[in-house]
């Protein structure tokens, strides 16, 4: 099952904008990005919010634009408020205002201004609690590949997936810890937001240890392939 996730961005991105929407639906996500982006009046602001408090993922396209766009910043700060799992993407290379720079702190940029595919690639490995990435699914479905060696890639992908989610999720931990020790005092949505983040850091766990298990047999298989292998050959000698 896809996740929530809600763009913020500038309008004058707006087609490198739409063709990270396309590659997260693509992958079964739930995308929320503002048509009008707020320039259509103040009836937008009510669903705008609310995308945002209901978003599992809120994804922030970094340009000269957006770091200096009123609309932008107000929307990372109630994502910061709410204490939602920010990932910053970098579409076009830019200073970072300070006020959006102290807002980021502790969060890992993707970069999607080289190769903008690896970078899109990268968001989804990133994106907590995601379902199964295409790579896996790629390499499952790769004719050149035996179906032994296509599974086993297919779940060293899945492994390397959830090693980028748990990472990601386990930086918003220390980003809300660190918040509340700021304060003096923890509040409800950050209580919320840390009881979510462990649920779905235990459920990758789960899952790590499940792929783990199936890795490392087919790794025992292998090798008892080959020490057969070796052991036939040695008796042909």
């Amino acid at each position: 099952m896809g996740r929530h996730v809600f763009i913020s961005y500038s309008q004058r991105d707006q087609r490198v904008a739409s063709d990270v929407v396309d590659s997260l639906e693509r992958e079964g996500h739930r995308v929320w990005i503002d048509r009008a982006n707020l320039e259509g009046g103040m009836q937008w602001r009510p669903e705008v919010a609310r995308n945002i408090i209901d978003c599992d993922c809120f994804v922030v396209l970094l340009s000269a634009s957006s770091v200096r766009s009123k609309h932008v910043i107000k929307e990372l700060t109630l994502a910061e408020e709410e204490n939602k799992a920010i990932i910053p993407v970098v579409i076009s290379q830019t200073e970072l205002t300070p006020g959006i720079k102290l807002q980021l702190v502790g969060t890992q940029r993707i970069d999607c201004t080289g190769d903008f595919e690896r970078g899109i690639d990268q968001l989804l490995n990133v994106i907590p609690g995601a379902p199964a990435r295409a790579s896996a699914t790629a390499a499952r479905q790769d004719p050149t590949l035996t179906n032994d060696d296509a599974e086993f890639l297919g779940s060293m992908w899945d492994s390397a997936a959830i090693d980028s989610q748990r990472e990601v999720l386990l930086e918003e931990l220390v980003r809300i810890d660190k918040k509340d020790s700021g304060r003096g005092h923890g509040d409800p949505a950050s209580d919320r937001r840390r009881e979510e983040l462990t649920k779905q850091l235990d459920e990758l766990n789960k899952r790590g240890q499940k792929l783990s298990e199936k890795t490392r047999g087919m790794v025992e298989e292998s090798n008892r392939l080959i020490a057969s292998l070796f052991k036939n050959t040695d008796k042909k000698r």
